[in-house]
């Protein structure tokens, strides 16, 4: 039976064309993680912190240990998707924070990082999932988002313009180099998303 469905996927493969473009179209149908075509050489490198990017048609946003092959970092092995880490303390063996600030957005305190970004592979910055001006949205409402006075002009900006994606010390998790905010300190309780 393995060898009829062998047989099968070969079939398919060498039918599909041979174009990058097809192979790769096959092979991501089957199997998680395959780098698109255009990721081949590691020109342009930028990005943040664990991060290269491959300058493209697209820019991309690759996580180190996936682009140097080093699938054993978080796996059990090369040809396996089982994790060595439960998911939630996995992140945490190579990025470290402080997480010692007074407010903690809440994927990052139960650990659960791959909510917003990606493991291995982006098109956005930060390795995120989406957009950076959209993507808080999907788990905070905008209308409730949009009744805050402050938040109409400073949508288009995105959230992380004065927003902490991960802690502060300051309520609303407000960046500290915001100084038009009369008194952000306010407050024992956090209302807001």
């Amino acid at each position: 039976m393995r060898h009829i469905i062998i047989t099968i996927m070969l079939f398919s493969f060498f039918s599909a064309g041979c174009t990058p473009e097809a192979k790769y179209k096959y092979l991501s149908f089957f199997v998680d993680g395959i780098p698109p075509p255009q990721e081949d050489t590691k020109e342009g490198l930028t990005g943040g912190r664990g991060q290269k990017s491959v300058s493209r048609k697209l820019q991309v946003f690759v996580h180190e240990p996936y682009a140097e092959r080093m699938c054993t970092s978080c796996h059990e092995s090369s040809y396996s998707n089982k994790l060595l880490y439960p998911r939630e303390e996995l992140c945490y063996t190579c990025h470290t924070f402080d997480v010692k600030a007074k407010w903690v957005h809440g994927p990052l305190d139960s650990g659960g990082c791959l909510v917003c970004h990606d493991p291995h592979i982006s098109q956005y910055r930060y390795m995120l999932v989406a957009k950076s001006e959209e993507f808080c949205l999907y788990c905070h409402e905008k209308s409730f988002i949009l009744s805050f006075e402050e938040h109409v002009d400073a949508l288009r900006l995105g959230c992380v313009a004065c927003h902490d994606a991960h802690m502060s010390d300051r309520r609303f998790m407000l960046k500290k180099d915001l100084k038009y905010i009369e008194n952000p300190e306010a407050g024992d309780e956090n209302t807001g998303t």
